[in-house]
């Protein structure tokens, strides 16, 4: 059985501090049918000569080079170029567990669901702490309801265009409006309306 592609997209603007640990972390996935498509948006650090170093030695990471135009812009020219069935947005400043990609596509799977919302953490570098946003007793796969959805709209992990599992299929007519903040909170929503489309 062919496993699907995942396309996993890195806006990078003066990053060079934490791709390391973001980049580390993605090729240690035990799932292992992934792309990378990082877009260096006008970065004045050396994110770019970063980038260029990992993709000379994993030849699954592609490397896009722009004038700075904003992270929208930088999402647009990933989702431009990605070939994977499936979509996520990882920051450059992030990291991910090892098999943030496996648990995601076999829920995705299993569900046949056009999107999967993972849990996340927090690092505050003040106090070198690490906080989880959700608790085991919160923990759970559920098949929601567009309205029931909506509801949950005022949470976090509902508005951000990260920590996500997207069918490829839902960007067709949706992409990142440029040029303003927030930009992934005026996405997501979009994305949401284009599944429950699918369920019809």
């Amino acid at each position: 059985m062919v496993q699907p592609k995942i396309s996993i997209i890195i806006p990078v603007y003066n990053a060079e501090a934490y791709l390391p640990m973001c980049l580390d972390t993605i090729f240690k996935q035990t799932y292992p049918h992934f792309e990378v498509l990082a877009i260096n948006d006008g970065s004045t650090d050396y994110s770019l000569k970063r980038l260029k170093e990992y993709a000379a030695q994993d030849a699954r990471l592609q490397v896009f080079d722009q004038a700075q135009q904003g992270p929208a812009t930088a999402r647009n020219v990933g989702l431009d170029h990605a070939t994977g069935d499936y979509i996520t947005f990882i920051d450059a400043d992030d990291y991910v567990k090892e098999n943030y990609l496996e648990r995601l596509v076999t829920e995705c799977q299993a569900a046949t669901a056009e999107i999967a919302i993972s849990d996340y953490y927090r690092y505050k570098e003040q106090t070198k702490m690490l906080y989880y946003y959700r608790t085991k007793e919160d923990y759970q796969v559920v098949d929601l309801a567009l309205a029931e959805l909506l509801q949950r709209m005022n949470k976090l992990e509902f508005t951000t265009v990260w920590g996500k599992l997207f069918q490829r299929t839902l960007f067709e007519r949706v992409r990142f409006l440029a040029g303003h903040g927030y930009e992934d909170t005026m996405t997501v929503p979009k994305l949401y309306l284009q599944a429950a489309d699918c369920k019809k």
